[in-house]
C-alpha cells in the first residue's frame, strides 16, 4: 500500500516522503492519512482548503485506488 502510494505522489510530482503523526485513525492498524489542507488549520475557527489542494487530493485517490 505504502508503495502505490509513493508511486501515485511521483507521477503527480508531489513529495511522497511520509511522516509520521500522533493521532490514530485505528487500533494499531498500520494506516495511510492523507488529505488536503493544512493540520495547522484544522477543525479551527478560519479551517479552508485551497481549491488546487483539493483537486490534487482528488486525482491522488482516483490514482491510488486504480493502481490495485
Amino acid at each position: 500500500m505504502w508503495f502505490s502510494m509513493r508511486k501515485v505522489l511521483r507521477q503527480l510530482g508531489q513529495p511522497d516522503a511520509g511522516c509520521g503523526v500522533l493521532f490514530g485513525s485505528g487500533a494499531g492498524v498500520p494506516s495511510i492519512v492523507f488529505g488536503p489542507g493544512s493540520i495547522d488549520q484544522a477543525h479551527s475557527v478560519d479551517e479552508y482548503v485551497e481549491l488546487a489542494e483539493v483537486e490534487c487530493a482528488s486525482a491522488f485517490y482516483r490514482g491510488f485506488i486504480f493502481s490495485f
